[in-house]
């Protein structure tokens, strides 16, 4: 599938409070991600940027630039579910410095849940 189906999203607000619960953290830069195992499916993820930081476009891309890094990284594979959520705010002309950071943020994060996995 080339999409990013509501399948391998977090919708319902049930979702987001379920995975804050007794789950696994970790940050990198701006970003946090909050992660969950699951018995089976395939993996979710929820995004969370607060509007008190960034305006509709500000998040939107920074939305889409996470959704479009996790669609074609290997953890779409592994039943796991993962919120995450940009923590501080960066000046407005950080921003573009900031959305190519969190592709960094992003393997960083992949790669220890991965890491774990194989802990587990």
């Amino acid at each position: 599938m080339l999409g990013f189906g509501k399948d391998h999203r977090l919708l319902s607000p049930r979702d987001f409070e379920n995975l804050k619960v007794n789950c696994k953290k970790k940050r990198h830069g701006t970003l946090l991600a909050y992660f969950k195992y699951r018995e089976e499916g395939v993996s979710r993820i929820g995004i969370s940027v607060s509007a008190k930081h960034y305006g509709s476009t500000q998040r939107n891309k920074i939305k889409r630039t996470l959704r479009e890094h996790f669609r074609k990284s290997q953890i779409k594979k592994i039943p796991v579910d993962i919120l995450f959520v940009i923590i501080e705010k960066t000046a407005k002309k950080d921003f573009l410095t900031m959305v190519d950071r969190l592709q960094e943020s992003i393997d960083f994060i992949i790669c220890n849940i991965l890491k774990d996995i194989k802990i587990r």
